[in-house]
């Protein structure tokens, strides 16, 4: 679960008791620490597939193909899960939309 910190937090990064702070793309957040890779579910395997699938097909672009995606990006609106606006790199719109 991810929660925008207090004010308090401002410049704190790093992990902790289970807790890790970081700041992505001018957004600060706090979430659980993450303990690897493992898969536990086939859910988990099956979305592990998908995201290995779309990052394959990502890397499989032409420059001219990237330079598109990033252009579109740059018109779309994003938002984060905790509802704060925040801009969207053409990698992350491409994942997006083909998630399904």
């Amino acid at each position: 679960m991810k929660y925008i910190p207090s004010i308090a937090f401002e410049e704190m990064s790093g992990s902790a008791k289970g807790v890790t702070a970081a700041k992505v793309k001018g957004r600060k957040f706090i979430r659980n620490r993450g303990y690897g890779g493992r898969v536990g579910t086939a859910y988990q395997a099956k979305n592990q597939g998908v995201m290995k699938m779309i990052t394959t097909s990502w890397k499989s672009l032409t420059n001219e193909q990237i330079l598109a995606w990033n252009k579109l990006a740059l018109s779309q609106d994003a938002k984060s899960v905790l509802g704060t606006k925040g801009k969207i790199s053409g990698h992350n719109l491409f994942q997006r939309l083909t998630s399904g």
